[in-house]
């Protein structure tokens, strides 16, 4: 009887322990966490706002990760050099000729992209290019120019976030009110009524630190089903 009982009870341990040993060599699969909503300081906020805003005053079409096209980047860092960085743009003596730099070109879509073009072309008919220079740099002034507003933050991982984005119409080229105001204290201009949402965006972005320097590139940038 003692036997039987040995036997029965080898035969019960030897499974068990078997389990056991899987289970130590195997590790557990990390639940992933679910994405954390991040709170934001007023600098910070603005400075999201400001980031975001690059790309709503260049137009910039919704792209998915791996994105935009050679051509889209191009685009971009073309207007963003017509907006904000005109000091770069180079004129004749009578200002008949205006061309930029596909350095600069490079180093702007390395700055909000994290990488290059994949090679320097035209991007469209408004914009030659020939022999390291993009010519026609010349841009509207008095159109509106639209912005953007930071709705939520949420820490996913991976020094990775994904943000909530309204896009903004001013009503005027002229309209001078605070892009990073609330909505609703914006007023009425001159009839022509206050800012209007054109759209709402849900982006990806990676925060990249340099030093005691933090700046964001981004990664996805799509038409938000919410």
């Amino acid at each position: 009887m003692s036997r039987i009982k040995h036997l029965l009870l080898s035969l019960l341990f030897v499974p068990a322990l078997a389990l056991l040993t899987v289970g130590l060599l195997v590790p557990a699969r990390r639940a992933r966490s679910a994405p954390r909503e991040v709170r934001l300081s007023v600098t910070e906020q603005r400075k999201l706002n400001t980031f975001f805003s690059n790309f709503s005053e260049a137009r910039v079409e919704p792209f998915k990760r791996g994105g935009p096209s050679n051509k889209a980047l191009i685009r971009f860092c073309l207007w963003h050099h017509g907006l904000n960085a005109t000091g770069r743009i180079e004129m004749n003596k009578d200002y008949s000729k205006w061309r930029l730099a596909a350095r600069h070109v490079d180093e702007t879509a390395l700055k909000f992209f994290g990488r290059r073009v994949a090679h320097h072309e035209a991007p469209d008919a408004q914009f030659p290019y020939r022999s390291g220079y993009y010519y026609n740099m010349l841009f509207g002034e008095g159109d509106p120019v639209p912005f953007s507003q930071l709705g939520k933050l949420y820490a996913v991982g991976g020094n990775e976030y994904r943000a909530e984005v309204n896009v903004f119409e001013p009503p005027s080229g002229a309209w001078d009110g605070d892009v990073h105001a609330a909505p609703s204290s914006w007023l009425d201009w001159e009839g022509m009524g206050p800012p209007k949402r054109t759209a709402r965006l849900r982006a990806t972005i990676r925060k990249i630190m340099s030093g005691s320097n933090t700046r964001y590139i981004l990664l996805e940038y799509q038409q938000s089903k919410r």
